[in-house]
């Protein structure tokens, strides 16, 4: 007869609330993490700036940087660096996807048309065809001042 082991599970004790937590996770690029820490225990990510900023050039010196930019947009911080920047350094990183994605929900193609165009073209390659004409049909909508979702 197998055991159910279900019953010898204990629950994971929760990351206490301190300063030094906060500041520990962010230096080593856990932001996420640090911020549903602080949402959990009442505190705005306003009063935290520069700890949540300190974290955020550990991703990118981490080269982390589709993460950094998906924490910059969903919670409204400030970007520690130029988002084209930052792009252009996904693109260079070979991270196609996650550069089409981030480029588009920043409605960012100035400056960003060769790699944009490189990009869709390696999609298309790569048996994305589908993926490739979406992602083509929405930066031409960005070019021409319309956004398509």
């Amino acid at each position: 007869m197998i055991e159910d082991f279900r019953l010898n599970l204990t629950p994971s004790q929760p990351v206490s609330f301190s300063y030094d937590a906060v500041v520990s996770m962010c230096k080593k690029g856990e932001v996420a993490n640090a911020i549903r820490l602080l949402k959990r225990n009442g505190q705005t990510i306003d009063g935290w700036t520069d700890v949540i900023q300190l974290g955020l050039r550990k991703l990118s010196v981490s080269h982390r940087i589709n993460e950094l930019l998906s924490l910059v947009f969903k919670f409204g911080l400030a970007c520690p660096l130029e988002i084209r920047d930052l792009l252009r350094e996904m693109f260079q990183q070979g991270d196609i996807p996650g550069f089409l994605k981030q480029a588009h929900r920043y409605g960012t193609c100035d400056g960003l048309d060769s790699e944009i165009d490189a990009a869709v073209e390696w999609l298309r390659q790569h048996g994305q065809r589908d993926g490739a004409s979406a992602y083509r049909d929405k930066f031409e909508a960005l070019r021409r001042g319309r956004r398509l979702p």
